[in-house]
């Protein structure tokens, strides 16, 4: 509970590491991304919906908590029902023997963005799985995230930022969590301990 800091339930969520924590828009429900990616109601800390996953990072969600989109495994992206976690469609993804890191909704929904260690990112339209673009970078795409006026951010394990301001800016290597929030407020976490904050506007 973010108010009183009770712990509210304990999942039992994974056998394995967990690699993604996916709120749903009303609080109301938490996605987690293990071995398998689960579905859990938060008012009762039950398990709702589980399917099997390739990898704990892989998850993305929807801005209107429709749409699950995880990786099937380094060739394959997986769209599936929230509410069910029932498959959709699946997407062909170029490079099979490149893994894959980092997924992406666009804020409308329209266009899933899927990051590579090639560093190639493919854009994809979300409703018929139709490439739209094809984005290279220097390195690893690491994480992705959309700003609200379409920018597509992309970090690089090197640690580049891309998208976020109009040039590539560094920002230091070991850089490998990142989130945006809707007034384009972006934090990233250097080696799982500290935690930094940036303003596109001269990456204040």
């Amino acid at each position: 509970d973010s108010k009183t800091g009770r712990v509210a339930h304990e999942l039992l969520a994974a056998d394995h590491w967990i690699g993604a924590l996916l709120f749903s828009p009303d609080s109301a429900v938490l996605f987690v991304g293990g071995r398998d990616l689960t579905r859990w109601d938060l008012a009762t800390g039950k398990l709702t919906a589980r399917c099997a996953a390739a990898g704990p990072r892989e998850v993305a969600l929807s801005r209107d908590g429709q749409w699950v989109a995880c990786g099937g495994n380094n060739d394959t992206v997986e769209v599936r029902t929230a509410d069910r976690l029932q498959l959709e469609r699946t997407f062909a993804v170029p490079d099979g023997t490149t893994a894959l890191d980092a997924l992406a909704f666009s804020p409308d929904g329209k266009r899933l963005a899927v990051g590579k260690r090639s560093g190639t990112t493919y854009v994809f339209a979300s409703g018929t799985g139709e490439l739209l673009e094809r984005i290279e970078q220097d390195g690893w795409v690491q994480s992705l995230a959309w700003l609200d006026n379409g920018n597509l951010v992309r970090l690089s394990w090197n640690g580049t930022l891309h998208g976020f301001t109009a040039r590539p800016e560094p920002v230091g290597k070991s850089a490998w969590g990142m989130a945006v929030d809707a007034r384009a407020r972006l934090c990233l976490c250097w080696n799982g301990e500290v935690v930094r904050g940036f303003l596109p506007l001269g990456m204040a």
